[in-house]
């Protein structure tokens, strides 16, 4: 996965991004592979471009960087991530006299192909957008509280053109901002590869 590390003084993140405002509303279609704000005029960020930041390498704003994250498989599914997710601890800016390194944005990239009956669900703390061949299928806001959504593909199969063992793309974008908790746990029975394919 690629991790981009933001310092504490950033506008974009910190315990104040947990009241007011609005929620980042995103258009439905990733560009270039990477999500992109709606409407910038009025998405509740500290400045109408800031997120553009988030997901992209900007030296001297963010430090990047590739970090291992494994997903457990099993003979029903599999599972990554946990309810501390702290895979960052002491990385890029580091903890800035926190107890966890709060500012960070994480994405990555699962290959699977699709079967009838599959699905996967999530759980998280801080603003998650999941993707399926660069289309918007699952997002939460930091503003929700620790909250769990399902996305059943059956349900999107007509909508993304997917047919019984077609091979498709799963993209996880997830910023870990709130600087309280940080909780990202993907349960699912998607058929994928041993091991998440890095960016």
């Amino acid at each position: 996965m690629v991790v981009r590390d933001f310092p504490k003084k950033h506008p974009d993140f910190g315990p104040s991004q947990t009241t007011g405002g609005k929620n980042v509303e995103l258009k439905s279609q990733l560009e270039d592979g990477k999500p992109v704000v709606a409407n910038p005029a009025s998405d509740g960020l500290d400045e109408d471009d800031s997120f553009n930041e988030w997901f992209q390498d900007e030296p001297g704003t963010n430090i990047s960087f590739d970090q291992q994250i494994h997903l457990d498989l099993w003979s029903s599914g599999g599972h990554l991530g946990s309810r501390d997710f702290y895979y960052v601890d002491g990385m890029g800016f580091g903890n800035e006299g926190e107890a966890h390194n709060f500012g960070f944005t994480v994405e990555f990239e699962v290959p699977f192909t699709y079967r009838v009956g599959s699905f996967f669900s999530f759980d998280a703390s801080d603003d998650v957008w999941i993707s399926i061949d660069d289309t918007i299928v699952a997002s939460h806001s930091v503003r929700d509280g620790v909250n769990g959504k399902t996305v059943r593909l059956d349900d999107e199969a007509k909508r993304l053109r997917m047919k019984p063992g077609s091979d498709h793309k799963l993209k996880i974008f997830y910023a870990e901002r709130d600087g309280r908790s940080s909780v990202f746990r993907l349960n699912t029975v998607l058929d994928v590869p041993c091991e998440p394919i890095p960016e």
